[in-house]
């Protein structure tokens, strides 16, 4: 999806609204974001401005209210200061946002551009999370990676099944819900990218540069439980090491998964992080 011309931003209105928030304080760059830099923007959807300044000191005193109906238009208007922020230490939702959704209007010190380049995945950011949707499954024995290299000895506990033998199928079907997450996080690890909010996440996965038909039909019928019983919990399941087979051969084909994998995995659960605790 293409981001929407800059000009329908001025058919909206931005530089009246700009007057009406920015008038005391200047800020370094103003950036739009969400819907309209996806291509969805629509009757429905909000314009989401993010307003950036150097430091906290040289933005107004006030910190606008989030919501302004404004030229017949609701306005989200975010504010940032730059002495005050760490791309790092934000949730992936908000680097997804900065890193993949963010398109300056003004940036003439190209600071924002420089912020969105921070909040975007490192290569070894990437592999980390590769490794840690993949350790998460296997844990699980949704899937085995006897075929794809090196195995994570003493770490499937295979609770999953356990679960069904004991007749709890709604659990077992909640195991298999679960890890759907943890796929749609592999999806986007795959692609390079941290796990946007799920206000919008299985639209913008859709859109990815990597997304099989294959597998977004395959999702459209793991995510339907026809009945809480062993028989559809096995089937989800069957459907679940498919998809899962086909985002480990990507993940090797990209050189994703290796050798080092449990090294990352461990790596990316944190150093804080008792690991013997499943």
């Amino acid at each position: 999806m293409d981001p929407i011309p800059r000009t329908h931003l001025k058919e909206l209105g931005i530089e009246d609204v700009l007057k009406q928030f920015t008038a005391d304080r200047e800020p370094a760059a103003v950036g739009v974001q969400g819907s309209f830099v996806r291509g969805t923007f629509d009757v429905h959807s909000d314009v989401d401005l993010v307003l950036l300044y150097p430091q906290a000191d040289q933005a107004p005193d006030v910190q606008p209210h989030r919501f302004h109906d404004l030229q017949e238009r609701t306005w989200s208007i975010w504010r940032l200061n730059l002495d005050r922020v760490d791309p790092a230490q934000w949730s992936e939702a908000q680097r997804y946002c900065y890193g993949h959704e963010t398109l300056a209007y003004r940036d003439p010190s190209g600071k924002l551009d420089a912020l969105c380049g921070q909040a975007r995945f490192t290569d070894r950011q990437v592999h980390e999370r590769v490794a840690w949707c993949v350790g998460k499954i296997v844990n699980r024995r949704f899937y085995h990676l006897d075929d794809h290299g090196p195995a994570f000895h003493g770490m499937e506990s295979g609770l999953p099944d356990i679960t069904e033998a004991r007749g709890d199928f709604v659990s077992a079907h909640q195991w298999i819900n679960d890890t759907v997450g943890l796929l749609v996080n592999l999806v986007f690890a795959v692609n390079g990218r941290p796990t946007p909010s799920p206000k919008s996440r299985i639209r913008i996965m859709r859109a990815l540069p990597w997304y099989p038909p294959a597998l977004g039909t395959s999702l459209e019928r793991l995510t339907l439980v026809r009945a809480h019983t062993g028989q559809d919990y096995r089937r989800r399941k069957r459907l679940l090491r498919l998809m899962l087979g086909l985002l480990c051969d990507e993940a090797l084909q990209r050189g994703l998964l290796g050798d080092d994998l449990a090294d990352l995995y461990h790596a990316a659960l944190g150093p804080n992080t008792d690991d013997t605790i499943r």
